[in-house]
C-alpha cells in the first residue's frame, strides 16, 4: 500500500484487526483476531489475583491488546519508509 497518503495507510493497516480478506478475496470480519485475542486474554487473566479479575479489568486488558495489535500493524506498514528515510537503509 505504499504511495498512498498517510491517513489512508494508517486506517487500512489499523483496520486489519477487524477486517481480513476471505478465501475469495473479499473483505470479511476477522473473527480469528477477535476470538483468538479474547481467548488469550481469558487464559492470561487466570494468572492475576482474583480481586483484579473484574469485568472492567478484563475488558481494559482486551482493549489494550487489540490496540497494541493495531499499532503493530501500523508499524509494519510504515517500517519500509522508516528504514529508508530515517535509517537510510535501502530495501
Amino acid at each position: 500500500m505504499t504511495g498512498q497518503t498517510s491517513p489512508v495507510r494508517h486506517t487500512y493497516s489499523a483496520s486489519r484487526i477487524l477486517i481480513t480478506p476471505s478465501y475469495h478475496g473479499h473483505n470479511s470480519f476477522n473473527i480469528s483476531e477477535i476470538l483468538g485475542r479474547g481467548i488469550a486474554q481469558g487464559i492470561s487473566i487466570t494468572y492475576y489475583p482474583s480481586q483484579t479479575r473484574t469485568p472492567g479489568a478484563i475488558a481494559q486488558k482486551y482493549g489494550y491488546a487489540l490496540g497494541r495489535d493495531a499499532l503493530t500493524n501500523i508499524f509494519r506498514e510504515f517500517w519500509p519508509d522508516i528504514a529508508v528515510h530515517v535509517l537510510h537503509r535501502r530495501p
